[in-house]
C-alpha cells in the first residue's frame, strides 16, 4: 500500500500545479516540494488517514478555498454518532444517538482535555479556507472526526473521542463508520416544530413565499442551477408576475444557504430588479448572506451590490469576492483519493477583501437555533 501512496503523491506533486489556474500565487512552490518530499520518507510509516490529513495539510497552504481534499466519504474517516454546529456563542451538539443523549443541546467545552479555540486552531491548517467563515463551515465536521483528531495529535489514539460538555460533563464518544443513515439520531429540535423559514425548503433550488401580513416576499436561491420541471426563466417570470400583482413592500432574496454553481442563471432577475422601481429602493430590497454563501453566490451578490439599492444583512461569506474558481477534480490513480483545484481566476472588485461583508451583521446564536427563530429575518421584518 506504501508504494501505491508514493506513486499517487508524485502524482499529486506533479498533476496539481500543471492543472491548477496559478498554484503559487501564495504557496512557494519551492515549499510545496519539500512537504512533498517530507511526506513520501514518512509514507512507509503512516496509516492512510494520516496521509491523507497530510495532504490536506499541503493543499491547506495554497490558500485557495476551491483546492482541496474531497474528505466526506472516505472510508479511512469515521465520526463519531453526535452532529454539531457552530454558533456565535460556541460549538454545540445539536444531536445524537440514544447512547449519548445528555450531549445534545449542550455546548462542547475541551476535547481531549484541549479547549475547543485550541482545536480550532489546529483544525485550521488542514482547512483550506480565505477566511473565518470557511474554518466555521468545517470544523463542526472536522471536531468529530477521531481519525483527523489523532493525526494532528489532539486525541492519542482514534478509537475514541474524550469530550467535555458544559452541563453534561465528561463523555467518552465511540465512533462510528462515515455513512450514518441507519443510524436513528435524537435531535435537540424538535421534529414537529415548525422550523424558521430559511431551512423550510432548504433543499429546493428556488422557490418563493407570500408573508402576508408583513406585506414581505420572500425569495430564496439555494444553488445556481436549474431544476428539469422548472426552468429559472419560468420560475422568475411566476414571481415578477406576483410582485406586479401585490402591493410588496419588502422583497427578501436569500442566498445564505447557496453554495455557488453558475452565476449567470440569476443574472436576468438580478437586471429585473434593478430596473423594477417599485423593488429597487432603499429599505424595500434585502439581500441575506451567510457563512455558506459561496463561488458563484457570491458572484451574483456582488451584482447586487453594484446594481441595485439592495441591504445586505446576515454574515460575511465563506468566499472571496476576488478568488480563484471554475473547479475540476482529479483522482489519484490508485488509492482513489479526488482532489479539487480551480481553473480561473475571478477578480470582481479593486480592494481584495477576505469575505463579502454584509452592510448588518447578524449572527445566530445557540438560544435562537434551539428556539427556531431566524434573527436575520426577524431583523428585516423589524425594520421600518
Amino acid at each position: 500500500m506504501a508504494e501505491h501512496w508514493l506513486e499517487d503523491v508524485d502524482y499529486f506533486a506533479k498533476e496539481l500545479p500543471k492543472r491548477h489556474k496559478n498554484l503559487f500565487f501564495q504557496l512557494k512552490e519551492e515549499d510545496f516540494h519539500k512537504d512533498i518530499e517530507k511526506l513520501k520518507k514518512e509514507i512507509p510509516y503512516l496509516e492512510d488517514y494520516r496521509i491523507i490529513t497530510e495532504i490536506m495539510k499541503i493543499t491547506a497552504k495554497v490558500g485557495d478555498s476551491h483546492t482541496g481534499v474531497a474528505i466526506w466519504k472516505i472510508p479511512a474517516f469515521r465520526h463519531v454518532p453526535v452532529t454539531y454546529k457552530l454558533f456565535s456563542d460556541g460549538i454545540f451538539a445539536t444531536a445524537a444517538i440514544e447512547e449519548y443523549r445528555p450531549v445534545i443541546g449542550q455546548k462542547l467545552i475541551a476535547t481531549n482535555g484541549h479547549t475547543v479555540d485550541k482545536v480550532i486552531h489546529v483544525l485550521e491548517t488542514i482547512i483550506s479556507h480565505e477566511n473565518e467563515a470557511q474554518v466555521k463551515t468545517q470544523v463542526p465536521w472536522l471536531i468529530g472526526c477521531p481519525e483527523i483528531l489523532h493525526a494532528l495529535d489532539i486525541i492519542s489514539e482514534p478509537d475514541s473521542v474524550i469530550m467535555e460538555f458544559e452541563v453534561a460533563g465528561r463523555m467518552v464518544l465511540i465512533p462510528v463508520p462515515y455513512n450514518t443513515e441507519n443510524l436513528d439520531f435524537i435531535y435537540a429540535v424538535d421534529e414537529e416544530q415548525e422550523p424558521p423559514l430559511y431551512l423550510i425548503n432548504k433543499d429546493l433550488y428556488y422557490w418563493y413565499k407570500w408573508i402576508d401580513q408583513e406585506q414581505t416576499l420572500y425569495f430564496q436561491y439555494n444553488h445556481c442551477a436549474e431544476i428539469d420541471t422548472l426552468s429559472f426563466k419560468k420560475f422568475m417570470n411566476r414571481m415578477l408576475g406576483f410582485i406586479e400583482n401585490h402591493d410588496v413592500q419588502k422583497f427578501i432574496f436569500d442566498i445564505r444557504l447557496n453554495g455557488g454553481g453558475n452565476s449567470s442563471i440569476a443574472e436576468p432577475l438580478i437586471k429585473d430588479l434593478k430596473n423594477n422601481k417599485k423593488i429597487n429602493q432603499k429599505g424595500k430590497l434585502y439581500v441575506c448572506v451567510g457563512r455558506n454563501t459561496f463561488s458563484s453566490a457570491i458572484l451574483n451578490a456582488i451584482i447586487l451590490k453594484k446594481e441595485t439599492n439592495a441591504i445586505f444583512i446576515g454574515e460575511p461569506t465563506r468566499g472571496k469576492p476576488n478568488h480563484y474558481g471554475e473547479v475540476r477534480s482529479m483522482i489519484l490513480p490508485n488509492t482513489g483519493l479526488t482532489i479539487s483545484y480551480s481553473t480561473k481566476y475571478f477578480k470582481e472588485t479593486e480592494e481584495d477583501e477576505p469575505t463579502f461583508y454584509p452592510d448588518i451583521v447578524v449572527e445566530l446564536s445557540s438560544a435562537d437555533f434551539f428556539a427556531g427563530r431566524d434573527p436575520v429575518l426577524e431583523e428585516i421584518l423589524s425594520n421600518k
